[in-house]
């Protein structure tokens, strides 16, 4: 099983290697080079999250019975906020008219507003990982996706729509998160009762990993690719 979590942790840092590769090469907005280096993010959480396992997997790391470090809980319900934010900046970037660029920007501000008073209010930061934000954030980035969606509907990025680097990025993290998320709906009630459920839970979560990686990785190469071809 650790094998497994660092082949698939190999797969996610592939895509920040080649993204990085791609900001160097290329002229991009601010944007992409956030979501690039949201990517990194991602890595390092899912290394430090990796901790868990290694303490209940082997004795040798039992001295840390402290929770910070026994739970990630906490590391899942920071990283969810900042993901989510970063998956609406990146996708209102792409937008061109003003109306849907600041009704994303109004919506995100009330996202993270919602996240950091519910934390405070039941104080579960530390205690379980956050459905209702989670949910609430994937509501988010389907609103900011068909957004993005109507707006290369009606101009001609549509003509030109596999050099453009945002739909990978849409593609990916639409499949990932339909996928996922009535999984996690359904976690708290089945992860202890049903050991068959966390195992199709563990599959179907690493294929839809393997998926949206790989559509960030061809995403930065194809654009890439197509970029060095109109230089030459």
């Amino acid at each position: 099983m650790v094998f497994l979590n660092i082949l698939f942790h190999t797969i996610e840092l592939l895509s920040a290697i080649i993204g990085t590769y791609f900001i160097k090469k290329r002229l991009t907005n601010n944007e992409t080079i956030y979501f690039v280096y949201f990517l990194w993010l991602t890595v390092f959480v899912e290394t430090i999250g990796m901790l868990p396992r290694l303490i209940y997997s082997y004795d040798f790391f039992n001295f840390f019975d402290y929770k910070l470090f026994y739970s990630n809980q906490w590391l899942y319900n920071i990283y969810t906020i900042i993901c989510f934010s970063i998956y609406i900046i990146y996708f209102r970037a792409s937008i061109i008219k003003r109306i849907l660029r600041n009704m994303l920007s109004f919506l995100l501000f009330i996202y993270v507003s919602i996240s950091i008073t519910y934390f405070v209010v039941t104080k579960s930061l530390f205690e379980v990982f956050s459905i209702f934000i989670f949910i609430l954030g994937v509501i988010l980035l389907l609103i900011s996706i068909l957004l993005y969606f109507y707006e290369i509907l009606n101009n001609d990025v549509i003509f030109k729509i596999t050099q453009n680097l945002p739909i990978y990025i849409a593609l990916g993290a639409l499949v990932f998160h339909l996928c996922v998320t009535p999984i996690f709906i359904y976690d708290n009630y089945y992860i202890k009762s049903r050991p068959r459920f966390v195992e199709i839970h563990s599959i179907i979560r690493k294929i839809c990993i393997v998926f949206m990686y790989s559509c960030y990785s061809i995403g930065f190469l194809v654009c890439l690719k197509n970029n060095v071809i109109r230089k030459k």
